[in-house]
């Protein structure tokens, strides 16, 4: 079956499937409308990502009751290689994500020690918890024209994410803005906006395109153990959560599907567990939960499904609750992980 051939598959599958993509495919613009020949979007392994390092600089600022604002940051530096794999250091953590072997590697550089998730099959002992795919939780884009960002020409992008009434959490509003380079293929600056008027902003800089890193940025050091996930420490009155959020893929045509794992965890020594979680994702994004409730961590794997576009670059939008509490305590601790998925076309 040539390039061609397995697009039409894919736009029959669609159809049959039920899948709401016509009302999508009406509404995209006469430019995004010329970019459906790339479509076809390789699969045959001939088509490579461009390999490249840069820094990350993640801004957040929370808002309390009082209106005080308070801003931390933080930076991180990224290496992708052109089989699309990527390296993330940040401080004394190193993550290393394979998306052909669907794997995730989470090194500790002080213990010396590392973990490994293998992407697998939502269990069916979690097949009643909610996960609610193909949602229309997003605006239509807004573009913002094109500019240099970081030294790189992106298209600027703006879309209103509203995000359903999930577990204690109310319907959300957050504006998220995108500036996508198809060059480096990278969401060069991402910023997040809540209605409390909280933001997180993250910017790559000092991004070099073209150079493939070491093979060995990509494997366990020598000397590494395998150990056990954190459960965490101390004792509180009321169950914190830790959760990761914002939380970003990107994908690659259909040559690289991007896939994560998304952590919360809470005290055990507090008495405290997730007695609840929930999801809810745009098309293409998907995801489930791969740990049973009752635990003091809960994990969801997200997700590309792969499905067919009508345009490139594309962006979906996913949101996980996650719900924490203690059995002697009347209170629940709930906090949410916003997904974004963006997928570029590949050279």
């Amino acid at each position: 079956m040539n390039v061609r051939q397995f697009s039409k598959t894919r736009r029959a599958l669609a159809v049959a499937s039920g899948v709401t993509l016509v009302a999508v495919l009406t509404t995209a613009t006469p430019a995004q409308a010329n970019q459906q020949d790339r479509l076809g979007r390789p699969s045959n392994g001939a088509a490579s990502v461009v390999p490249l390092s840069a820094d990350l600089r993640i801004s957040s600022t929370t808002v309390d009751a009082a209106g005080k604002r308070q801003t931390e940051q933080e930076s991180q530096h990224l290496y992708r290689d052109a089989k699309g794999r990527t390296r993330t250091e940040a401080g004394g953590t190193v993550t290393i994500n394979d998306p052909a072997a669907r794997t995730t590697v989470v090194l500790d550089v002080a213990s010396h020690t590392f973990q490994r998730s293998t992407e697998t099959k939502a269990p069916k002992d979690t097949a009643e918890r909610n996960a609610a795919g193909d949602q229309k939780i997003t605006s239509a884009p807004r573009s913002l024209g094109t500019a240099k960002v970081s030294g790189v020409a992106a298209q600027g992008r703006q879309y209103t994410v509203t995000l359903p009434a999930q577990r204690d959490l109310p319907v959300r509003t957050k504006d998220v803005t995108l500036w996508l380079s198809t060059d480096v293929q990278l969401p060069v600056q991402t910023k997040v906006v809540d209605e409390s008027g909280a933001t997180n902003t993250q910017t790559y800089t000092n991004i070099k395109a073209g150079v493939e890193p070491a093979a060995s940025l990509f494997a366990v050091p020598a000397g590494y153990r395998e150990g056990n996930p954190a459960t965490g420490s101390g004792v509180l009155a009321n169950c914190p959560l830790q959760n990761d959020d914002p939380v970003f893929l990107t994908s690659f045509d259909l040559v690289y599907l991007d896939a994560r794992y998304v952590n919360a965890t809470t005290d055990p020594f507090a008495g405290c567990a997730f007695v609840a979680d929930a999801g809810a994702f745009q098309y293409p994004l998907n995801g489930f939960p791969t740990t049973d409730l009752l635990l003091p961590y809960d994990q969801w794997l997200v997700y590309d499904n792969g499905g067919l576009l009508p345009y490139l670059p594309y962006v979906a939008f996913g949101d996980i609750v996650f719900v924490a509490a203690n059995p002697f305590e009347p209170d629940t601790t709930t906090k949410d992980s916003l997904i974004t998925l963006t997928i570029f076309p590949a050279f």
